[in-house]
């Protein structure tokens, strides 16, 4: 068969999320962000853990960082 791929399928996102797509360049940096991540959980709750991660999208996009794709926090 041919690779020739659809225009559907060239711009149909990638079915992995994106922390499966890219190499971690830095590991003992992504434990420490998923340990503080699991502390603030434990002693805080989840509505300090959303606050955080609000505040952290906003800081990010007003930086011009674009996130992989939309937190959505219930």
């Amino acid at each position: 068969m041919s690779d020739t791929k659809t225009l559907a399928q060239a711009e149909a996102p990638p079915t992995e999320p994106y922390v499966v797509q890219v190499h971690d360049i830095d590991p003992a940096e992504t434990q420490e962000w998923l340990e503080s991540l699991e502390y603030v959980l434990k002693t805080k709750g989840t509505e300090r853990a959303k606050y955080l991660l609000s505040v952290l999208e906003s800081e990010a996009t007003e930086k011009g960082v674009e996130l992989p794709h939309p937190l959505n926090t219930p």
